[in-house]
């Protein structure tokens, strides 16, 4: 397994429960946005004047929820479950923190 470098975040999709009365199909779901589990953050960003400045708003074990369509998820492992796959993110990615 790898570690996350930079500002870089490590994600894997959460499974999700179905409590909506409408389900939309996969396809379309998985298009516009989606849940995930953070699983490993990088230590920050180096600042032009050579300062690094730690991650401020994500940790380890939150929720999020990505734009897919962004195109910011890059796979770090190629797994063949899908469930298992992990990617990685910018903070600019997160569209929200689940509390």
């Amino acid at each position: 397994m790898f570690k996350p470098a930079g500002d870089y975040i490590f994600i894997r999709k959460a499974k999700e429960e179905q409590d909506g009365i409408i389900a939309l199909p996969d396809a379309v779901r998985e298009s516009l946005e989606q849940k995930a589990d953070v699983i490993a953050v990088g230590p920050g960003r180096w600042s032009e004047e050579g300062i690094l400045v730690p991650m401020p708003h994500v940790n380890v074990g939150d929720r999020i929820l990505i734009h897919l369509l962004h195109g910011g998820a890059v796979p770090v492992e190629n797994k063949m479950n899908s469930e298992d796959q992990v990617y990685a993110i910018k903070p600019r990615d997160i569209l929200a923190i689940e509390e």
